[in-house]
């Protein structure tokens, strides 16, 4: 079904041609249910807009391969990673998947503590960017 709606909100400009077709899609997210219950809400949103072939305008706010979410990838992350897999210590965050995730592979696993490894002591390739990892595994908060 088409809705025709009158006005449109942007956050940059645009040129918009008279009569041409344009498509909004708006989502309120609420919960009192904490954060975890949010971001499970955005994923789901992201991943619907997706499935209608709807271009969703993600905002890379995550570090791939920074687990303990301070900002920096290097050792410390990777042991972060290690007691998560192994030991049911903590997800990474601020995203379990994309904050664990330093080789790109859409997943958080020993693979990524041995990539962050490599990076850190043997000059490895460095952890994907934010960019990168979207482009790949698609949901941010995975």
């Amino acid at each position: 079904d088409t809705i025709d709606l009158h006005s449109g909100m942007t956050f940059e400009a645009v040129d918009m041609t008279a009569k041409a077709e344009y498509t909004y899609v708006i989502g309120l997210i609420t919960t009192n249910e904490g954060e975890e219950d949010y971001l499970n809400q955005v994923d789901a949103a992201r991943a619907w807009a997706l499935a209608q072939g709807i271009f969703v305008d993600f905002v890379c706010d995550c570090v791939p391969g920074d687990a303990n979410g301070d900002g920096r990838v290097n050792v410390c992350d990777a042991v972060y990673t290690i007691s998560y897999v192994f030991k049911g210590g903590p997800a990474p965050t601020p995203y379990a998947t994309c904050s664990g995730d330093g080789n790109g592979d859409c997943s958080c696993n020993v693979g990524d503590a041995v990539y962050t490894i490599s990076y850190v002591f043997k000059g490895g390739p460095p952890p994907v960017d934010c960019d990168t990892w979207l482009t790949g595994c698609g949901d941010l908060h995975k």
